[in-house]
């Protein structure tokens, strides 16, 4: 499976995948340097950014937890181990609407703040050039 970090804490994975034959399941994790993750009360490292979990680790139904090394802790999409038409399996992520919605809620965020940082600054710019800037004598302010 592939999570995406957020910078809201969050990791949010979207497509469903195949399990592989050889019976581990690859955690991939971009956005973010993740070094471990736990799961079902186990860790897992991470090593350049996956981690292998073996397939008999995992329950039917689990959460994902991704750690970075200052601390740093990403709540991750649930995933469900389901049956698909013959002998394989395929991991899905149980809240993909949801994780849809709280990215698209961080990034509109992100923009907004920005927007808002530019308009502060454009205010603090045109309060000067009407008042002009004070100026001080020996601490006095003179206008």
């Amino acid at each position: 499976m592939i999570y995406h970090l957020t910078e809201a804490g969050f990791g949010l994975c979207f497509e469903r995948e195949p399990i592989a034959a050889d019976g581990e399941v690859l955690f991939t994790f971009i956005g973010a340097e993740a070094t471990r993750i736990g799961i079902n009360g186990k860790f897992y490292p991470v090593k350049e950014g996956a981690a292998r979990v073996p397939r008999a680790h995992l329950t039917e139904q689990f959460g994902v937890t991704a750690y970075t090394a200052d601390g740093h802790r990403y709540h991750c999409d649930a995933l469900a181990i389901v049956p698909e038409g013959g002998e394989g399996e395929v991991l899905l992520p149980l809240s993909d609407c949801e994780s849809r919605l709280l990215l698209s809620l961080s990034a509109r965020a992100r923009e907004q703040e920005k927007r808002l940082r530019a308009v502060e600054d454009a205010l603090a710019r045109l309060t000067e050039e009407c008042h002009g800037a004070p100026i001080t004598f020996g601490g006095l302010y003179e206008s």
